[in-house]
């Protein structure tokens, strides 16, 4: 074979290791399998060359004498074209990255508030989102000084906004305008009003008539302060009508809190078989978008994600990759003692019955009853607590 026709054919120089080299190579020739420039390095190595729809062929040739072959080189026009195209493929890869890098690069990404103390950091995004600005925009499409002017004009609260761009984050300072003293209108007509049910144990009126005394059950929505005023009259104690105004104080009351918790005696336990599968994705605007996904399921398994932050120059992007495992769980079932029930039915009692009570109740009383039944136990939480449970209600 000429060496332009080997070039544009194109070949594998093999290294060949055997025992028996000219058996291969006799065996080769009898398959019709051609080799050439043969070169014997010792006893058992030996070089050759062979095209590469032949070498295909030639691994039966190595299995049936228990040779063993590995490629040394790839030569020929097809293979050239081929490290060329990679190569190219391999820059252009890189630029479309560097183009990608470039556009986010331009995009903002992080929205940093500071300054800000009665006004939300919600109320200043939604006036930031109706001016143009969010997550994902364009820097060079927003005018700054023109958002600041009119934000500054949608929210009374601020006196002075200032906006700055650092790389993909958008620096948001916002100070706050001092208000005057909410001044308290003492003539319109304002009830106080009871929000709770409950027995009253401490009235604090500083304005207005008492319609209640303490130790007095008091419905939600009753008046407990009134804004009218009465003048007594001396000759037959009756009470004469003599003006509304806005009435002021605080009234205490104890309030009753009830629930019930039960736990089975007999519940299910799960363990880790130890056989998983492994998903991995990104979350792009929200979006999952899979790089590997096992389409396998367990029919009782737990999941556990582990979600890595995309940082971009420095800054965190909305991306995030995802690597999720799914394990498969071993359901058995397994029996509480009387006493563990009651624990754990205790402790979910106390967590519920903890989110109906205001933080600055003050517990007067706790108290616990608890029912065992064939298979399961029940427990009562009750706690009395003293609130203060009025507010007030114009007119």
């Amino acid at each position: 074979m000429g060496r332009d026709q080997e070039f544009l054919d194109g070949y594998l120089i093999v290294e060949l290791n055997s025992f028996c080299i000219e058996k291969f190579i006799n065996l080769a020739y009898n398959n019709g399998i051609k080799l050439w420039d043969i070169k014997r390095k010792d006893l058992i190595t030996a070089q050759f060359k062979i095209s590469s729809d032949d070498f295909k062929k030639i691994k039966k040739v190595a299995k049936n004498t228990k040779s063993k072959i590995k490629i040394v080189q790839k030569k020929g026009l097809g293979f050239y074209v081929y490290k060329v195209l990679r190569r190219k493929l391999f820059i252009l890869g890189i630029i479309v990255f560097i183009f990608i890098l470039y556009y986010l690069s331009n995009l903002i990404w992080i929205i940093d508030i500071r300054g800000n103390k009665n006004i939300s950091n919600d109320e200043i995004v939604k006036a930031l989102y109706k001016n143009g600005i969010k997550i994902g925009v364009m820097k060079n499409k927003l005018d700054l000084k023109q958002i600041e002017s009119n934000i500054v004009n949608e929210i009374k609260q601020i006196s002075l906004i200032s906006l700055s761009i650092d790389g993909v984050k958008l620096n948001v300072e916002v100070v706050e305008r001092t208000l005057p003293p909410e001044i308290v209108d003492t003539e319109s007509p304002v009830d106080i009003i009871a929000k709770k049910d409950g027995v009253v144990t401490k009235i604090f009126c500083y304005r207005g008539t008492p319609l209640i005394k303490s130790g007095e059950y008091v419905k939600k929505g009753q008046i407990l302060i009134t804004g009218d005023i009465f003048r007594t009259n001396r000759d037959d104690n009756s009470k004469e009508y003599v003006k509304t105004i806005h009435s002021l104080g605080n009234v205490y009351a104890k309030i009753w809190y009830e629930i019930f918790e039960e736990q089975e005696l007999v519940y299910n336990k799960s363990e880790r078989t130890g056989n998983y599968i492994k998903n991995e994705y990104m979350i792009i605007n929200g979006k999952k978008v899979y790089i590997n996904k096992n389409d396998a399921k367990f029919e009782n398994y737990d999941k556990i994600e582990n979600r890595t932050k995309i940082n971009l120059l420095g800054y965190n992007i909305p991306i995030e990759k995802v690597e999720e495992k799914i394990y498969e769980l071993k359901v058995t079932k397994v029996n509480y003692s009387i006493d563990e029930a009651i624990e754990i039915a205790t402790n979910k009692a106390e967590q519920e019955i903890k989110k109906q009570i205001p933080k600055d109740a003050t517990i007067l009383d706790k108290k616990y009853d608890k029912i065992i039944e064939k298979n399961k136990v029940k427990v009562r939480l009750l706690i009395i607590t003293e609130e203060n449970i009025s507010y007030e209600q114009h007119r």
